[in-house]
């Protein structure tokens, strides 16, 4: 039961910090976000190093810096969520976006 319980906490948490970045809070999708790739800095980087670690745990520590580490971890995520090896790419476009709003909001359905 802790352990769902941080996990859905958790869950909050990363929708909470996405949410308060952005102005689409509402969007029946996250397709609206910015591409993020290596070399990005900001906090949508945040939020993306966020949901890869919970999902996929690595060794990245959540921060604002889109490096090759976490270019890594969401080729990971990408890979575990089904996507084609020519898709696998580690960066955050429209079809990453839309796997982490879906992942997160089955999560934290009630």
């Amino acid at each position: 039961m802790k352990r769902r319980l941080n996990k859905v906490i958790t869950l909050v948490i990363v929708f909470a910090m996405v949410l308060s970045i952005t102005t689409v809070a509402l969007a029946a999708d996250w397709s609206s976000f910015p591409l993020q790739q290596q070399g990005s800095s900001n906090d949508y980087v945040r939020a993306i190093e966020t949901v890869v670690k919970y999902y996929n745990p690595t060794t990245i520590t959540p921060d604002t810096s889109f490096t090759s580490g976490t270019k890594s971890a969401v080729i990971t995520y990408q890979s575990n969520s089904g996507f084609s090896v020519s898709q696998q790419d580690g960066i955050v476009g429209t079809q990453t976006w839309n796997s982490m709003y879906g992942r997160l909001s089955s999560a934290t359905r009630i």
